[in-house]
């Protein structure tokens, strides 16, 4: 086990990230998989049953164990069991944005065009950041798994928005779908980008004028 010391500012934010995450398992299995694994729902997935396990299975899984990986990440502890957390996020998610991408094309156009793309979004952002830790680029690695578990709560959040808000804020399916995963990746990203544009210490402003001219 390893046990680093925990940065302030993650110390305050790992406990309500991780039962936030943790809790997105139970909520997926609850307004998702349940719904379609019982009654009418089942009878609508006949013939292509098999495609719609591997999405709801390999969903409920990467939500397992993106949480883990998660508050590892954030902690620093037990970071020997980051890798496995990671690995097993990355199979169990490809599982599902792959059977996602082929269960699309037998939805309607509008809302299978948005199921398809966030497919591919989370394809992009998870081999992102397996290449970028394969290439020890630490940084880029936690940025794009951050994308990429951004994206894979499209469906809690599609879920909640249609289960717990009331008639006044619902939209057209469509809309909504499409909004459950662009808006939240638009906010991941404006927080992951804030930093680029603070302002730079003088001391760091000279090191990296010294370090041009040097060149």
């Amino acid at each position: 086990m390893e046990m680093s010391a925990v940065r302030p500012r993650s110390a305050r934010v790992a406990g309500p990230l991780t039962a936030a995450a943790l809790l997105s398992t139970p909520v997926f299995l609850w307004a998702i998989v349940r719904p379609q694994l019982s009654g009418p729902g089942l009878y609508d997935h006949d013939g292509h049953l098999p495609t719609i396990l591997t999405h709801l299975i390999g969903g409920s899984i990467m939500l397992l164990a993106g949480a883990i990986a998660l508050r590892i990440g954030i902690t620093r502890r037990w970071m020997g069991w980051h890798k496995r957390a990671g690995y097993t996020y990355l199979a169990a998610g490809a599982a599902a944005a792959l059977s996602g991408i082929v269960a699309s094309f037998g939805t309607p156009h509008a809302i299978g065009l948005s199921t398809f793309t966030l497919g591919l979004v989370w394809l992009a952002a998870a081999a992102l950041a397996l290449r970028a830790v394969l290439n020890r680029r630490f940084d880029q690695h936690r940025a794009w798994m951050i994308r990429s578990y951004t994206v894979a709560w499209a469906s809690i959040i599609f879920r909640l928005w249609t289960h717990l808000l009331p008639a006044s804020w619902q939209f057209p399916p469509t809309d909504m779908l499409w909004t459950s995963w662009v808006m939240p990746l638009f906010l991941a990203e404006v927080l992951l980008q804030w930093k680029a544009g603070a302002a730079v210490s003088k001391a760091r402003e000279s090191s990296t004028t010294l370090a041009q001219a040097t060149a």
